[in-house]
């Protein structure tokens, strides 16, 4: 993976691939995979200079600086093994990342910072913005295709903890990929179908 092209600079992009290559390469013949996918704050209390410095919460919950990171791993159920296949690295801060609150502010007129709302336009005219949900559905799509490609009988579940367990994700998972989920869900969760 670290061939002398990532000398100085780790490519998320370059990363996200070689691991995707790797997994369906050692996975790809088999007929059923599991896919884990979960995300994680990377901490960086004391860093300052960072190209696009996030938000994140610490254990204590408090704000602090750094990055979310969605990984995943796959499941081969023959061997009991486990395969790093895919991170992300990801940033609040990037210019094309828009907060699922910042989108719904923009959807009702709220946002009063003219500048900003100029970018969200151009960012949605352009289809180059990113929220939480578009980057999950990225991450999982590239796998999904790239096995399926591969092996196009494989059945793939998706696995995933509370966070992931509304009716677009599971959409998303069973008619945009074809593929199974498990999601943990909050025990107090009431899901809307469309005829309530």
């Amino acid at each position: 993976m670290i061939d002398g092209r990532l000398n100085s600079v780790l490519d998320n992009e370059k990363i996200s691939k070689a691991l995707i290559d790797n997994s369906v390469e050692k996975l790809g013949s088999n007929k059923r995979i599991y896919i884990f996918s979960d995300h994680c704050d990377s901490r960086k209390p004391y860093s300052k200079m960072l190209e696009n410095l996030g938000k994140v919460r610490d254990l204590n919950g408090n704000i602090i600086n750094g990055f979310t990171t969605l990984g995943s791993v796959m499941l081969d159920e023959n061997k009991r093994e486990l395969t790093l296949s895919n991170i992300s690295v990801q940033s609040n801060k990037e210019p094309s990342f828009i907060t699922k609150k910042e989108l719904k502010a923009y959807n009702d007129g709220k946002i009063k910072n003219t500048q900003r709302v100029q970018e969200i336009d151009k960012l949605i005219e352009e289809e180059t913005y990113h929220t939480m949900s578009t980057l999950l559905h990225k991450h999982l799509q590239q796998q999904s295709e790239a096995l399926k490609k591969e092996n196009p009988e494989l059945s793939i579940c998706h696995v995933h903890d509370r966070g992931c367990d509304s009716v677009e994700y599971l959409e998303f998972i069973k008619e945009t990929l074809g593929d199974d989920a498990v999601v943990r869900a909050k025990k107090v969760k009431k899901l809307r179908t469309n005829k309530n």
